[in-house]
């Protein structure tokens, strides 16, 4: 062999080896990107939580939630100025945008929401179907508040699980086409 094609050789396992590097270095970066929205979105749903709770202490007379449903439901605490940050409403998993909170004082119930949240909420305005007033017991922890939405197009990239809010403040990830997330979802409406 001369020295040429050794050289040859060399330059194309280089190649091969820096792609490879390359690759398995780009297949991290998107798996830290799904883990970081994931993240984000799990935070927005805790921080969900302790706005509700702030507003059942503040304008809920210690126990009941707003009477609006779905998104209005959510939207409450901004319009009654519990939080002020428009993009606790949006999931970094999805395109939906809402102005930067410039249409969240529109959304009073789900046909009012057009994408402007990404989370679906509880079915809370008729309080004799879904009552506003709960109490915590050991059973809380199944009944659920809110969601990433199930519009047509889902809040995740691989669209294949969805995280919950639970009554108790945890949150929760389920399979999006299994019949848990199915039970857990019926009492939520976008």
């Amino acid at each position: 062999m001369s020295a040429k094609n050794i050289r040859h050789i060399i330059i194309i396992v280089l190649i091969i080896a820096i792609s490879s590097f390359a690759f398995s270095g780009l297949k991290l970066y998107m798996y830290g990107r799904k883990r970081a929205i994931d993240m984000r979105c799990i935070t927005n749903l805790s921080r969900f939580d302790r706005c509700l709770k702030l507003y059942i202490l503040d304008l809920g007379d210690g126990l009941k939630f707003p009477y609006r449903d779905g998104a209005g439901l959510l939207t409450t605490l901004y319009q009654e100025q519990i939080t002020f940050d428009p993009f606790l409403y949006i999931c970094p998993g999805t395109t939906d945008k809402n102005g930067r909170g410039a249409y969240l004082d529109l959304v009073n119930g789900p046909e009012e929401n057009n994408n402007w949240v990404s989370y679906a909420g509880r079915k809370n305005y008729n309080p004799k179907i879904y009552p506003g007033i709960f109490f915590p017991s050991p059973y809380t922890s199944s009944t659920t508040v809110a969601a990433d939405d199930r519009q047509e197009e889902r809040n995740h990239q691989d669209k294949n699980h969805i995280h919950f809010l639970f009554l108790d403040g945890h949150v929760d990830t389920f399979s999006a086409d299994s019949s848990e997330a199915d039970v857990l979802f019926d009492p939520l409406t976008n």
